[in-house]
């Protein structure tokens, strides 16, 4: 249920900054969107993800509401360049799936592209793993996992290089087995 502290991190920075539009890149079975779809101040939702699978998961479980636009889609989230009129975008445990040479096309996608006001991301924090898979990661399909420190050191970057601000912090999942959270929460005013 690890996965339920993250959606809720994700859900309180969205209603802080007034989010009424999301787009979730990567959103899996839809389970952010689903809880999204529930509270009427969000007007306008989209997910995207690459697996065909999950999808129709999402598609089947998500309750459509008067008021609300609502899509689900097949896609590569580094080919979203064409999405637009986002208040947010969010990826609740995605980055860390992309290689990291695709670094540099994530940020020119959400910040250059689609120039959300926020973007709120989760990954696993790679300094209390209680097990491991793959070279020593979470799960077996993660390409890298980050310090602290190291996701500290890309966010800056990427904060300076598409002027936004942001806030990092570790979110615990104690006392639920396995790794603490990381938040980073982009914003430009």
């Amino acid at each position: 249920m690890r996965h339920g502290a993250r959606l809720a991190e994700v859900y309180k920075v969205l209603v802080a900054h007034d989010a009424r539009s999301v787009l979730d890149l990567g959103c899996g079975d839809g389970q952010l969107l689903e809880l999204l779809a529930e509270d009427s101040r969000f007007i306008r939702l989209a997910g995207l993800d690459i697996d065909d699978e999950a999808l129709d998961t999402a598609r089947n479980h998500i309750k459509p509401r008067n008021g609300l636009e609502l899509q689900v889609k097949r896609g590569s989230l580094l080919e979203a360049s064409s999405y637009s009129g986002f208040d947010a975008v969010t990826m609740i445990d995605v980055i860390e799936h992309l290689a990291a040479s695709d670094l540099k096309t994530l940020e020119k996608v959400v910040f250059n592209n689609i120039r959300p006001r926020l973007f709120a991301l989760t990954t696993p924090e790679i300094g209390n793993a209680n097990g491991s898979h793959h070279h020593g990661y979470s799960h077996h399909e993660h390409e890298f996992e980050w310090s602290f420190a190291e996701a500290d050191k890309w966010a800056s970057g990427a904060s300076k290089r598409y002027g936004y601000q942001f806030d990092h912090q570790l979110v615990s999942t104690k006392p639920l087995r396995g790794k603490d959270i990381q938040l980073i929460v982009f914003w430009r005013t």
